[in-house]
């Protein structure tokens, strides 16, 4: 005769308190994980601004080779002094380093709005010799660069001359491509060395780009470009002499992961740790 033996094992599931302890430690532990990987993505972000520079500044290096010099930054150059706001260092940098038009800068360039190597402004000769032309010293693809237009719309109010010009988009993607509705980066800041000169506002001009920060808004390096451009590119080593790092060529300046210029995040073509 089969005895029937009772299963004294009685089946439990978790308790209210058990799962909520468990999504506490697993809260905890988002807590601790977000943050850890917002800080690689921005390690990272930089990591790739950094290499952008490194491309660019082999870039103008090729530039300084073929022509004996950086190109200019300053926003007069090659523009009536008549105007409010001229062809400044950012959009100079996109033209030596890609041309007007993406095939290559053209040696007899002013650097102007107004274009007049290439279409056949009476003081060049007519039509144009695109002969002359030397590069890209970038690819488009590698430059990053982006018609102006295209990142900004244009507004009345707004003083800038030429919206049609190239600029190089950093790698932080916080701006839309118009065209492409592709991220785009914020301009890349181009500061050329004036070497003829020692005070460290006369060495590097925070006024070249002045135009472009001020495209989309009030930024703090507007506002206090003592503090927040000219203390960061100053080298701590000499204490006597103010001397900006870099004070024989150039400096390249991107906005960051915020797009403010000005700010702790800004990324330059120098390490000042």
């Amino acid at each position: 005769m089969k005895t029937k033996i009772k299963d004294n094992y009685t089946r439990r599931g978790f308790s209210l308190l058990e799962i909520l302890a468990v999504l506490v430690v697993i809260s905890m532990l988002i807590g601790l994980l977000v943050p850890a990987l917002s800080t690689v993505k921005k390690m990272a972000a930089n990591v790739r601004q950094k290499a952008q520079f490194t491309t660019i500044e082999a870039g103008l290096e090729a530039f300084n080779t073929d022509f004996g010099d950086y190109p200019d930054s300053g926003r007069l150059s090659g523009t009536s002094a008549s105007l409010i706001l001229q062809y400044c260092g950012a959009q100079k940098l996109a033209e030596a380093m890609v041309g007007l038009d993406g095939f290559g800068f053209h040696k007899d360039s002013v650097f102007g709005h107004d274009r007049l190597d290439y279409y056949g402004n009476p003081i060049y000769v007519t039509p144009v010799d695109l002969s002359k032309r030397k590069g890209p010293y970038l690819e488009l693809e590698v430059a990053n660069a982006v018609s102006l237009k295209n990142l900004y719309p244009l507004k009345s109010s707004q003083l800038l001359d030429d919206y049609n010009s190239f600029v190089l988009s950093d790698k932080f993607g916080l701006l839309k491509n118009a065209a492409t509705a592709k991220k785009a980066g914020k301009p890349i800041l181009y500061f050329r060395a004036n070497t003829n000169k020692t005070l460290l506002w006369e060495v590097y001009n925070f006024n070249d780009n002045l135009s472009m920060v001020q495209l989309d808004g009030s930024h703090p390096m507007e506002a206090a470009p003592d503090i927040n451009f000219f203390a960061k590119i100053t080298n701590p080593n000499f204490t006597v002499t103010k001397r900006p790092y870099r004070a024989e060529s150039f400096i390249l300046m991107s906005a960051g992961a915020d797009g403010l210029y000005g700010t702790a995040d800004d990324v330059f073509n120098f390490d000042t740790e």
